[in-house]
């Protein structure tokens, strides 16, 4: 599985401590990866995770799409 993760700027000083916990527990789930978007502040991470959903493809060629029986933050492939 490949993901991509959002982070704030705004405290950096406790969103980096948060930032390098979430990395460190996905790798250890064998999770990579693919790319770390940073965002001023927490008002932007929607607007980045819309943008990154509408032009990533999955490994099938398609768009990703929001996952219809699952939570709404997630992002199925």
């Amino acid at each position: 599985m490949k993901i991509a993760v959002i982070a704030a700027q705004f405290n950096k000083e406790v969103t980096d401590r948060l930032l390098d916990g979430a990395l460190r527990g996905l790798r250890e789930g064998g999770i990579e990866v693919i790319e770390i978007f940073e965002v001023p502040g927490c008002f932007e991470i929607p607007y980045m995770a819309k943008k990154i959903a509408v032009s990533v493809r999955t490994p099938h060629g398609g768009r990703a799409r929001r996952n219809p029986g699952g939570h709404s933050g997630r992002v199925a492939g």
